[in-house]
């Protein structure tokens, strides 16, 4: 599966909405498919390469990790063996992290290159998978641990190999980014303190994020200037996007009117956050914060999109988004999508 400011808890909850006509607006591009009919876009880099997953066929649920570019489109980079793949994120050079299947009830962290494609992270114990890598090629992810029914969170790099940080196991814990100084952030369960949202580096250690006031937090990106972002309960039943900073602490982001449930999925080096929320009417749309004050739906700055925007999951330096979306002529369609700035 990132947020800084510091509001208040009735600010919070403050519904904005922005001012469109001077908004900054978006030309969309339909990443397509492997073969299938769904794919999903996790992750961008500074390049515009983007990478997720897709179906492979319409006749069976197999998906496999891609590449994305715009002079070769949509690659496949394989598996590990098995059926299965997914990848999760990519760095500046070009190097991508995710999870595949050896077989048919073991998947492995993986970590691909143009050069050596698609290797093994191995694990300490039965599955894992890497989220993030940053660009020295320090990865974060979960594995399991021999004898241990919880996930724990892992720091992988060439000198190291996979090393287990210290953030408790639970059936919930996640890995989900890390920066170029190292820091990682992520999500732990404690079945009597709930989900907390947690930040570690090799010196410190980890420290505990917060919450907006209820036991839940998660953590889902971290930037090159330590800001975090990712969803809390400011009031039972009543989730939104946070930004966290180290000056400030955990800020509630504004939601778009008649929204119930907001999430933040990326943050770029320039503060741009992307994510989605759920209106009363259940339906999901893509969400971008281009500051902690402001809020769009996605949908509403887009120029002549064949898409509805469901989700953003990725934002790079230039402020490209990627994401999924459904296919406005085909619901059962459901493709990865890149949204670019325009001029």
């Amino acid at each position: 599966m990132k947020i800084p400011w510091a509001l208040s808890l009735s600010c919070a909850l403050l519904v904005l909405t922005a001012a469109g006509a001077s908004a900054q607006k978006y030309t969309v591009t339909d990443l397509g498919v492997l073969a299938g009919n769904i794919s999903n876009a996790v992750a961008i880099n500074d390049s515009g390469q983007v990478v997720g997953g897709s179906y492979i066929n319409k006749q069976t649920s197999v998906y496999h990790a891609f590449l994305w570019t715009s002079t070769g489109g949509m690659k496949d980079l394989g598996t590990l063996g098995g059926h299965n793949s997914f990848a999760e994120g990519i760095n500046n050079a070009g190097q991508v992290v995710g999870c595949a299947d050896l077989n048919s009830s073991t998947s492995h962290a993986f970590l691909w290159t143009q050069s050596d494609g698609m290797r093994d992270l191995g694990s300490l114990g039965g599955s894992s998978c890497a989220f993030g890598i940053n660009d020295s090629g320090q990865v974060i992810g979960v594995t399991g641990v021999n004898n241990d029914v919880g996930s724990h969170v892992f720091v992988w790099s060439a000198s190291t190999g996979m090393q287990d940080i210290d953030v408790p196991a639970s059936s919930n814990t996640v890995g989900a980014s890390i920066n170029d100084s190292g820091e990682a952030v992520g999500t732990y369960y404690d079945s009597h303190t709930g989900y907390h949202a947690f930040l570690w580096t090799q010196s410190s250690g980890r420290t505990d994020l917060g919450n907006l006031g209820q036991p839940y937090a998660t953590a889902g990106s971290i930037n090159s200037y330590g800001e975090v972002v990712g969803r809390s309960e400011a009031l039972p039943n009543t989730t939104v996007a946070y930004l966290w900073t180290p000056q400030g602490g955990m800020r509630g982001l504004p939601s778009p009117a008649k929204s119930v449930d907001a999430t933040a999925n990326a943050v770029s080096s320039r503060g741009v956050i992307v994510g989605f929320v759920v209106n009363q009417s259940a339906q999901q749309r893509a969400t971008i914060w281009p500051n902690p004050t402001t809020v769009h739906d996605l949908n509403t700055l887009t120029v002549n999109s064949s898409i509805i925007l469901l989700m953003a999951n990725g934002v790079n330096r230039s402020g490209q988004v990627v994401g999924v979306g459904r296919l406005k002529v085909n619901a059962a369609e459901a493709h990865a999508f890149l949204a670019t700035p325009t001029k």
